[in-house]
């Protein structure tokens, strides 16, 4: 079974979570987690209380209120057939969401990136881009708005003939919604690393295509997003990846954070 984790909140922006989550996946089976962490009160709140019960009656309230909440953003989910539970955590929301992933056996989670300003990302960073860093076995999926209305957009992988990115086809392939057909980047000096993974498309007969190219993937992916409204960018990071770009960043993660539709990042910790 496919367990799937979407943090969520009280914000328009957390819907795109959901809504991905019914477009991409065959939901029926799955066991799919909401998720919202009650952050901490202002500590000035907190030094002003003289009573002491500040923190333990926002505590409380803040998860009373939130349960109405995702009770109802469960329903679109369990309606495609997913097993759905609610969680609600308490404390600083990036730091909750690290340990999750790191500790917890979730397949996907799903986020939806909110509006910062450049003073909120330059002081605090953004928690999409602290998540990509996180030590986890899995993806990390940004869901972000198209313009497109069509549904039935492409998913694309970018295939660079490692390990990683081999792994993330197989995730991926199963549990994305059949309507929805596959697009393979790869080079033509890769074609060969791609046997088994083709062979288990082949079995599953899935709708797919191969796109080869002589450029490199930095070239290559963003040339064809340029060209294409896709429904999600599969990439993979590789040892390699981490190991030989310490100052600019990995590549899939300046393609990830980029990316102008939906975009997951396939990390294994077992080889990082």
């Amino acid at each position: 079974m496919v367990q799937i984790l979407i943090p969520i909140d009280a914000k328009p922006h957390s819907q795109l979570s959901v809504d991905l989550a019914v477009t991409l996946f065959k939901l029926s089976g799955a066991r799919i987690t909401l998720l919202h962490v009650v952050a901490d009160p202002d500590t000035a709140m907190l030094l002003a209380d003289k009573t002491g019960q500040v923190e333990s009656r926002y505590s409380q309230t803040s998860k009373e209120e939130v349960t109405d909440l995702l009770e109802s953003v469960s329903k679109p989910l369990s309606n495609h057939g997913a097993d759905v539970s609610v969680r609600i955590e308490q404390g600083h929301p990036t730091t909750i969401l690290r340990s999750i992933m790191e500790s917890e056996q979730f397949a996907v989670t799903i986020a939806a990136p909110g509006q910062h300003t450049a003073r909120e990302r330059m002081l605090t960073g953004s928690v999409s881009a602290a998540l990509t860093r996180t030590d986890f076995e899995g993806a990390l999926v940004v869901a972000r708005k198209t313009s497109s209305r069509d549904s039935a957009q492409p998913v694309v992988f970018a295939l660079d003939g490692s390990a990683e990115s081999i792994a993330a086809l197989l995730l991926f392939a199963p549990i994305i919604h059949d309507r929805l057909p596959l697009a393979l980047i790869t080079s033509h000096s890769e074609k060969n690393l791609l046997g088994d993974a083709i062979e288990t498309l082949d079995r599953s007969k899935r709708t797919y295509h191969s796109i080869k190219s002589d450029e490199k993937p930095e070239t290559s992916v963003p040339k064809y997003l340029a060209q294409n409204q896709v429904s999600l960018l599969v990439l993979a990071r590789t040892r390699d990846d981490v190991l030989h770009r310490p100052l600019t960043g990995p590549l899939s993660e300046r393609l990830f954070l980029q990316a102008p539709c939906s975009a997951a990042l396939y990390c294994s910790r077992s080889k990082l």
